[in-house]
C-alpha cells in the first residue's frame, strides 16, 4: 500500500512555507529573533557568572598578596631585631672574654707575687 506523504521537515523558527523554498513569515522571524535573543542573553548571563567568578578569584589573589606583603613586613621587622640582638649578644661576649682575660691576668700576677713572697 502507498505511504502517506510527509510534509518536509520545518527548521526551529521558520513556516512550512520557508521550508518549502518559499519566503518566512514575519512570525517566522519574529520567533528567529526571539530565540537569538534568548541565545544572546544566555551567553551574556554566562560570561556576567564568569566575569564575577574572575572578579572574586582576584580579589582572593590581591588579599593573599596583601597578606604576604605584611608577612613579609614582619619578617623583616622580626630579621632586623634578630640581628641586633646577635649584635648585642656578640658585645657582651667580647666584653665577658675581656673581662675573664683580665681576670685571669689578675690572677697570674697574683700567683706570681705570692710564688716570689714565699721564696
Amino acid at each position: 500500500p502507498p505511504r502517506p506523504q510527509q510534509p518536509p521537515a520545518t527548521p526551529a523558527g521558520a513556516t512550512a512555507g520557508a521550508a518549502a523554498g518559499t519566503p518566512a513569515t514575519r512570525g517566522g522571524l519574529v520567533n528567529s529573533s526571539r530565540v537569538r535573543q534568548a541565545m544572546l542573553a544566555d551567553k551574556v548571563a554566562a560570561q556576567a557568572r564568569e566575569l564575577k567568578r574572575a572578579q572574586l578569584a582576584l580579589q582572593r589573589v590581591e588579599e593573599a598578596m596583601a597578606a604576604a606583603d605584611t608577612d613579609r613586613t614582619a619578617l623583616r621587622a622580626s630579621l632586623a631585631a634578630a640581628e641586633a640582638a646577635v649584635d648585642e649578644a656578640r658585645s657582651e661576649q667580647r666584653l665577658a672574654l675581656a673581662e675573664a682575660r683580665s681576670q685571669a691576668q689578675a690572677l697570674e700576677q697574683l700567683k706570681e707575687e705570692r710564688a716570689r713572697e714565699q721564696q
